[in-house]
């Protein structure tokens, strides 16, 4: 026998391969259940419309009367619900509540005062990790922000001369390209782009979605001296849309391969770009940059998470460190949580939390 469980952990498996795509919308999934057969699933489409709801009771059709929902965040008051008790549903579970204002528990008193009994908290704890960046963008108004670096043993990232490539190997390589499409947008420095000639694209074999977004930050007037050879970079020459977070006048050469400029005043901090970027939509970003970004966001409070390869390589002394100076010494603050560890070919995998960051609020916003 089908356990209800089961039913909704098969809901948040219908919506994992839209993770990434569905900003500003958070990745819902859902299953509707009639008995023990499942009648329609859906999930939440690539820019955020429809919904999975709508896609699910699309595919129930008259077979959705008196069924089941499990749904893997509450459906929202202003559009789901409606269809939901217009189909005559006889159940729906969520796995937890809605934060959005427009929602936040008014989805579920609406299904309950049409007659149709709600249940809440069924995969409460991997809804809170699925929707992390949802629930941030609402919260704090800015997207979640994760690391990935590939790490020497001894705590290196680049050569004295800023050369990085290469340091882990093909499986971590591969790896990335998975964590890639799961976040709606990659960011990196001016600098990383010219020294590394990054592309910060998803090249997973059959990859049919949309690129990630991808996030430039700094002064576009020093990406090299000499500007058409800095055009002619890869990353430049890719489908995914280009966006520049600048503090400084951009160069009419550089404005017309970009699809979104950010102008930030001097003054304004990149917790500020990031709350600019939260405004845009955007809800869970990567960032692949060297130390000096890296240790700013750090220093900020900004990383939520890492994602380290650690290589079976030295680099010496003189190489780039992981991080540069820090602010404080206070080890707490310093301290992370480890999420996974895994071998990844000869590399070794860490995915860890920054002390603080363990859980996102997911009351309802103001």
């Amino acid at each position: 026998m089908m356990t209800p469980s089961v039913f909704m952990q098969h809901a948040f498996d219908v919506a994992q391969p839209h993770q990434g795509h569905t900003w500003p919308n958070p990745c819902v999934g859902c299953v509707i259940v009639q008995g023990e057969t499942v009648v329609g699933t859906g999930a939440t489409q690539v820019g955020g419309r429809p919904h999975a709801e709508d896609v699910a009771l699309g595919q129930a059709g008259d077979r959705a009367q008196g069924a089941t929902v499990y749904v893997t965040l509450e459906p929202c008051a202003h559009g789901c619900v409606p269809k939901l008790i217009q189909a005559r549903v006889g159940h729906v579970v969520a796995a937890i509540e809605d934060p959005d204002s427009r929602t936040a528990g008014q989805g579920l008193e609406q299904l309950r005062r049409a007659g149709i009994p709600v249940s809440l908290g069924d995969g409460g704890q991997r809804a809170q990790e699925v929707h992390r960046g949802f629930f941030s963008r609402l919260q704090r108004q800015r997207p979640v922000v994760d690391v990935k670096m590939g790490v020497s043993l001894d705590g290196r990232v680049a050569l004295a001369d800023g050369r990085s490539q290469w340091i882990t190997g093909d499986a971590s390589r591969s790896h990335v390209q998975i964590l890639r499409a799961r976040y709606d947008a990659l960011l990196t420095s001016c600098k990383t782009i010219v020294a590394d000639r990054a592309r910060l694209t998803c090249r997973l074999q059959g990859f049919q979605y949309p690129q990630p977004v991808r996030i430039v930050v700094g002064n576009t007037a020093r990406f090299t001296p000499d500007m058409s050879f800095f055009l002619d970079l890869p990353f430049f020459q890719e489908e995914g849309p280009l966006w520049l977070i600048t503090w400084h006048p951009v160069p009419p050469v550089v404005q017309k391969h970009v699809h979104k400029i950010l102008m930030m005043t001097h003054g304004e901090s990149l917790a500020e770009a990031l709350i600019a970027l939260g405004k845009e939509g955007l809800t869970q970003i990567m960032v692949e940059a060297g130390p000096a970004l890296v240790t700013s966001l750090f220093q900020q409070t900004l990383v939520d998470r890492w994602h380290l390869f650690y290589a079976p390589v030295m680099l010496g002394g003189d190489a780039r460190p992981l991080l540069g100076d820090l602010w404080t010494t206070d080890l707490q603050r310093h301290r992370l949580r480890i999420l996974e560890r895994q071998p990844m070919g000869e590399d070794v995998y860490i995915h860890a939390e920054t002390n603080g960051h363990t859980t996102i609020p997911h009351t309802a916003s103001a």
